[in-house]
């Protein structure tokens, strides 16, 4: 078991200086690359991006690329002829008897993509730790423009899906699992209630409830940037650095230590996050003021009639707490003008609660 080993095999295309290179031909070269597990993702991320980058330019599939396209594309297929030498022990596990398992997971992202890497830590009777990548997946960010927070979501959401998985097919329990990302905001959102982060549904709906929903009892955990594999499979990395790489096969050097020497950091609450949860805050209280007139609304038939009991309501408990300027008949009228005047706005909220959301939130964040 111990001489079985993994590699991967690459396209044999050879560039010289009269050969015509085209986006066809990058595109069937990337894709030539099998890497099932994603071990090699890194070093085949820069011809991924040199692809989205000739999509940018409108390049059509047959015109020959730009000089500095070519340049690159040359010297990403001199570096990938090292990955083919490459082999990786087959067996992840040491050969002793293995008294503990679990699962660590890495999150990062960059400017251009994405991704996560699953490491497999065990323990062994004699107390010797042992660590090894076991899976990774590199996503590229779409055309159009995503902040980083954002893009940092979408890498945390990734690993949920990527550890999660990985867990199940290996039976490690949950409380085995751990996940780990260097975005202090990722760590705020990952650890709030759906109900606080709602005004942002990018966030609250299609990202933080997918995590949490996978991933209920997993703690989330800050890792210092130069401890993150992960931070490799986002930016891209040569061939030949990546096979060399201690901090990529085998992850940080304290993974191979007791929990004991992990990274404690105490982060401060990120100003995006604390401008969610204010706005979502004030949501909340605008909610639960709003469900009273709704119940009301639902009550009456009569628009006139709602109006005489909310101004009756106002009245009364205008009233109760001014006990020394009590309400004249003349104000009473005014309130019931005053009622008839909000009272459709607030119908208008609640039938185009998403819409009105939309337009609310798009002031407040600046992601």
């Amino acid at each position: 078991m111990s001489t079985d080993t993994l590699s991967i095999s690459t396209p044999t295309i050879t560039v010289n200086a009269d050969s015509t290179v085209t986006k066809r031909t990058i595109a069937s070269g990337t894709a030539g690359v099998f890497d099932v597990l994603g071990l090699f993702s890194p070093a085949i991320l820069p011809a991924r991006i040199l692809l989205q980058d000739l999509w940018k330019l409108n390049i059509t599939w047959d015109k020959p690329v730009p000089q500095h396209v070519r340049v690159k594309w040359v010297s990403w297929l001199q570096e990938l002829s090292s990955i083919t030498s490459h082999r990786i022990p087959r067996h992840m596990t040491p050969s002793g008897k293995i008294i503990f398992t679990s699962l660590h997971g890495f999150s990062d992202a960059s400017s251009v993509a994405y991704g996560a890497a699953v490491y497999v830590q065990t323990v062994e009777d004699n107390n010797l730790i042992h660590t090894a990548l076991l899976v990774a997946k590199v996503r590229g960010l779409p055309v159009k423009h995503t902040t980083i927070p954002k893009a940092e979501l979408l890498g945390a959401q990734l690993l949920a899906m990527l550890l999660a998985h990985t867990g199940q097919l290996l039976n490690v329990p949950s409380q085995d699992l751990h996940a780990w990302t260097d975005s202090a905001i990722v760590l705020y959102w990952s650890s709030k209630e759906l109900s606080q982060l709602a005004k942002d549904r990018f966030v609250a709906n299609r990202r933080i409830q997918v995590i949490q929903d996978l991933l209920p009892s997993t703690k989330w955990r800050h890792v210092p940037t130069t401890d993150n594999p992960a931070d490799l499979a986002s930016r891209g990395v040569k061939a030949s650095d990546l096979i060399t790489s201690t901090l990529w096969w085998s992850g940080p050097p304290w993974l191979s230590q007791p929990p004991i020497r992990w990274p404690l950091t105490k982060l401060a609450l990120p100003k995006e996050a604390t401008a969610v949860l204010s706005i979502s805050i004030a949501a909340n209280m605008d909610a639960s003021q709003d469900h009273f007139l709704n119940q009301l609304w639902s009550r009456f038939s009569s628009f006139n009639t709602l109006a005489r009991v909310v101004a009756w309501i106002k009245r009364f408990l205008h009233n109760c707490k001014q006990k020394n300027s009590r309400n004249s008949s003349d104000i009473f009228q005014n309130i019931i003008h005053s009622t008839s005047l909000s009272s459709p706005r607030k119908t208008t909220f609640c039938a185009y609660t998403a819409e009105c959301g939309t337009l609310q939130t798009s002031t407040y964040h600046t992601y």
